[in-house]
């Protein structure tokens, strides 16, 4: 049986937006897309400005975007178009749980 992984990583600066979607990349190409059953990136603070316009992957890659810091950067939703994105009530509050979680 192969083992997967599901794998939480943060957003929380808008200048780490391209590091954080080349680690993403980085990480499906190294443990390859069968073995990767999820990959929650968690977008708060300034991060949620960067990723507005940013790059998107297909797949097991999702986005919790923090409503406080959409709130924050005067951004709705509805500016967050595709696949993949889901709003939270809170960024660090999504991260704990799902860090809990395993």
């Amino acid at each position: 049986m192969t083992k997967t992984y599901r794998v939480v990583l943060h957003l929380d600066e808008g200048y780490r937006a391209t590091t954080t979607l080349v680690n993403v990349r980085n990480l499906l190409e190294d443990l390859g897309v069968d073995a990767v059953e999820e990959v929650k990136v968690v977008v708060y603070a300034d991060g949620v400005y960067a990723l507005r316009t940013g790059d998107r992957h297909e797949g097991a890659v999702r986005f919790a975007l923090c409503r406080g810091g959409l709130e924050t950067h005067g951004l709705v939703p509805d500016d967050f178009r595709g696949a993949g994105f889901e709003l939270v009530s809170s960024g660090v509050a999504e991260l704990v749980r799902l860090q809990a979680a395993g």
